[in-house]
């Protein structure tokens, strides 16, 4: 397992659930939990905590699969990939892995059963990309993160994983950055993790930045959160960019999908229904509901009980800036009229 995090903060509830889920397995019978959320929320944290805690319940093994599913830099790992390194994690050397993908995930399978191991499935691409590495009998835990929702695993459980609380967001700001100089500008820190919409990774890069610049007080922080392209520079690092984390979750939407994803990221009003949907991309509400409803699946954005869609302020941002590829021209007079609608709303 990578390895946990000693400033790990909040998710209380989240846990006990997944922990709680574990409680009530049914002997004898794998278990599936699948933690689905936007780039950036923690998803991967959790499950290595939550596998770190649990360890000593699955004695047989634990084993951990980076899948890759939303890297730009790197196509998704074939399950057919992702099999041989397992199966070679769990002993077999190189010549006796088979060739075949049916033949791995047999192995894979027969090898798993009667045992209690623990297995993490870290950044799925979609359900089919998981679907070969799982055990088929045994009391096998396994843990799968992605960002879409994976409700195509039949008998897991599911977990949206959504932001941080304010509080919680405040009190990672602390103990990445310092306690004492956050507590020194209360309403700053506050405003400094609104501006990085609570995200986790958003709060822990700017908390990174203050920590590495003492000479910074959490409003100068502050100041290069509040403007859009500075906030995009303050939240990248040598390592870790969020705009092109967030950006990598448009790689599996289709021209038309990312298209739509602008338009309605730029709109003025913070939340929108189903009939503005449609009033601002030109589109018939049926056609609009079937857009709303794939971002949805791939949590580009939320609906609240009231039915109101919105996006986070960071996917705001990236959708925005997504590349124009070429329109036809229809495509570019929907957009001008929905433009036209846009700046009337206002």
């Amino acid at each position: 397992m990578p390895h946990d995090l000693a400033d790990f903060t909040g998710r209380t509830a989240e846990s006990a659930l997944l922990l709680e889920a574990v409680g009530r397995r049914a002997p004898g019978a794998p278990l599936m939990l699948a933690v689905d959320g936007m780039g950036g929320v923690g998803k991967t944290t959790l499950a290595v905590r939550i596998a770190h805690q649990l360890t000593g319940q699955f004695p047989d093994g634990q084993f951990f699969a980076a899948l890759d599913g939303f890297d730009e830099s790197r196509p998704p790992v074939p399950p057919i990939q992702a099999l041989a390194a397992l199966l070679r994690a769990d002993g077999l050397r190189p010549e006796e892995v088979p060739a075949s993908l049916e033949e791995r995930s047999a192995l894979w399978r027969a090898r798993l059963a009667g045992r209690r191991c623990l297995l993490v499935l870290d950044d799925a691409a979609d359900s089919a990309q998981v679907r070969p590495l799982l055990p088929g009998a045994g009391e096998t835990l396994v843990l799968v993160t992605g960002r879409r929702k994976l409700s195509a695993l039949d008998g897991s459980v599911a977990l949206p994983l959504d932001v941080l609380p304010p509080s919680d967001a405040v009190e990672l700001l602390a103990r990445v950055a310092g306690r004492a100089r956050v507590a020194r500008e209360p309403a700053r820190a506050a405003e400094a993790v609104a501006l990085c919409g609570h995200l986790p990774l958003a709060v822990r890069i700017a908390a990174t930045r203050l920590r590495d610049r003492p000479a910074w007080t959490v409003a100068d922080l502050v100041a290069r959160l509040a403007d859009p392209a500075r906030r995009a520079r303050c939240l990248r690092t040598a390592d870790r960019d969020l705009m092109v984390l967030l950006r990598a979750s448009y790689q599996y939407l289709d021209r038309a999908q990312q298209r739509f994803s602008r338009l309605m990221s730029r709109q003025a009003a913070g939340s929108f229904d189903l009939q503005r949907a449609a009033a601002l991309t030109g589109l018939s509400p049926d056609e609009a509901e079937g857009f709303l409803d794939v971002l949805l699946e791939h949590n580009l954005l939320r609906q609240d009980p009231s039915a109101l869609f919105s996006f986070h302020s960071l996917l705001r941002d990236c959708a925005s800036a997504l590349p124009e590829p070429p329109a036809e021209p229809l495509v570019e007079v929907t957009e001008l009229v929905g433009q036209l609608l846009m700046s009337a709303a206002v």
